[in-house]
């Protein structure tokens, strides 16, 4: 790092510092570096790179990189484990020989991806942990085919099988649904993807849309021209209906005064005839007779302009 930095023009106090940890000869390497560096920027007229402070990954690098130039490693590798930092601190730990530093951050870095959901990467330090049971559960955490089947594989070489058994059956599981989803989300694409209309089906379109709404007015004026009309036939024919009606009366009545005459005649007959019997009866009591002649031109004697007939009185009256 400090050769690289070197070579940019990019040197500062704090690479500087952690030159000791390697040796005092490469110590005093650096420091003849860092010399010519600020000659050449003075030269250039860029002194005020000399003053910049490069942050180098924030204070947690800072802190680890002076722990580093106490030769305090297992204090930086605590810094990183603390800051999350496991890889860093893991690669740091072999670099110095540090295996069962190594070891350490190696658990805790499986343990931390176990809680937050990386199962894949649990499992990968557990099998170079060597614990693999370790590695089989935390892969059958995982909602992956492959993983649970890696799983299940591992399971069956430690002798697991009922373990094997349920990852098999999870595995399976997750499979049907996800062909369950695939075949729903094939169906929602292809109600989708229905071809589009192309531009001269849409200006057809609304040009019959234009033509059907300048057509409704139309066809409400003639719906209510057809309304008129209707109701001027209907107001036509009971106006036939009242004035045949009336004409049926009119004739009922001359029929009526043609035959009233006819009627009232009978009715007289009717009761002259009565009346005769009547009279013959009471005038054999009182000892009277009527005359047979009277009565029959009384009979005879014609109605005149449908008025009622006038009886004469016969002669014993």
């Amino acid at each position: 790092a400090i050769q690289i930095a070197a070579s940019r023009d990019q040197l500062d106090p704090l690479l500087l510092s952690q030159a000791p940890g390697i040796s005092f000869k490469y110590w005093k390497d650096a420091t003849q570096l860092y010399l010519q560096q600020i000659d050449r920027l003075v030269a250039k007229g860029e002194d005020a790179k000399l003053a910049e402070n490069k942050p180098y990954g924030g204070p947690v690098f800072r802190k680890m990189a002076v722990q580093l130039s106490l030769h305090d490693l297992k204090g930086a590798v605590t810094t990183l484990v603390d800051a999350r930092l496991f890889q860093e601190a893991y690669v740091l730990s072999r670099t110095r020989y540090m295996d069962s530093l190594a070891e350490q951050t190696l658990r805790l870095w499986a343990h931390d991806c176990f809680l937050n959901g990386h199962y894949n990467t649990s499992s990968v330090c557990y099998m170079a942990l060597g614990d693999l049971s370790q590695a089989a559960a935390a892969l059958g955490k995982s909602s992956d085919e492959e993983s649970l089947s890696l799983a299940a594989d591992i399971a069956k070489v430690l002798g697991q099988t009922t373990f094997a058994g349920h990852i098999e059956e999870k595995r399976e599981f997750i499979k049907s649904k996800k062909e369950l989803l695939e075949k729903l989300d094939k169906q929602v694409e292809d109600q989708d993807l229905k071809d589009l209309p192309s531009r001269s089906e849409l200006v057809i379109k609304e040009n019959n849309t234009e033509k059907s709404q300048l057509e409704e007015p139309e066809k409400d004026t003639e719906n209510a021209k057809e309304v008129a009309s209707t109701d001027e036939k209907n107001l036509m024919s009971d106006t036939q209906a009242e004035e045949s009606g009336k004409g049926e009366d009119e004739n009922k009545i001359e029929k009526l005064l043609v035959e009233l005459p006819e009627k009232m005649e009978g009715l007289l007959k009717d009761g002259i005839q009565n009346g005769m019997h009547k009279g013959d009866g009471d005038t054999m009591q009182n000892g009277e007779a009527t005359d047979p002649q009277n009565n029959n031109e009384i009979l005879a004697k014609p109605l005149q302009n449908g008025s009622e007939p006038v009886q004469e009185k016969s002669a014993t009256e």
